[in-house]
């Protein structure tokens, strides 16, 4: 997520994940130039044929739905967010007024190598909304600095974001997430961030 204006009058974060279209789109063309082939040599339907064709769908289709640009745009003259999405199959603006972000916290999934990834998230009056449809690799510190500049904007808190977040994610029944991001942050060993998550929960 890339900060794009910071300023008085707005904080606009973009984020455009390039790298899952940019291997699934290519090998889409690909197929779909390799069954265009096929067919202009043989049309008769046959497993290679088959094959292609539902290569070529699955590739076109992973390509088309995780390659989608989010645009936040935090308005502070008007007190309120517009988060547009585009991509190959919708396009949607959302408008959420600053006094119904209850929180911002930042949610850890498990990556490739068991290496941690993160987005994070808005939590709402009714909703816990995530910024972005996956999880990224990326120094967490980003993501923490990030969130207290929303946080800040909002006129929030931003020094509990790490307390928050593990708080958020153990009420949502993600006990092990909150763990690891308790080891991390603190650099606690597995025993005393588990005890850390189930004070944090108690308290």
């Amino acid at each position: 997520m890339k900060v794009k204006r910071s300023d008085s009058l707005e904080l606009v974060l973009e984020d455009f994940p390039l790298l899952a279209g940019a291997i699934a789109l290519p090998a889409a063309a690909f197929l779909l130039f390799k069954v265009v082939e096929r067919l202009a040599a043989d049309p008769s339907l046959d497993g290679e044929l088959f094959g292609a064709i539902v290569g070529f769908a699955v590739f076109f289709f992973t390509g088309a739905i995780f390659t989608e640009r989010n645009l936040f745009i935090f308005r502070i003259y008007q007190k309120r967010l517009i988060w547009k999405t585009s991509g190959l199959f919708r396009r949607r603006e959302r408008v959420i007024p600053f006094d119904e972000i209850r929180n911002v916290t930042l949610q850890v999934g498990m990556g490739r190598r068991q290496r941690d990834t993160y987005r994070l998230a808005l939590v709402t009056d009714r909703e816990t909304l995530p910024m972005t449809l996956g999880y990224t690799s990326g120094k967490k510190e980003n993501f923490e600095k990030t969130a207290g500049m929303i946080l800040n904007i909002l006129g929030k808190d931003a020094s509990r974001v790490i307390e928050d977040s593990i708080l958020a994610m153990a009420q949502a029944g993600q006990k092990l997430s909150a763990i690891r991001l308790a080891q991390r942050h603190y650099r606690m060993g597995t025993q005393e961030a588990k005890q850390f998550v189930e004070d944090l929960t108690k308290a």
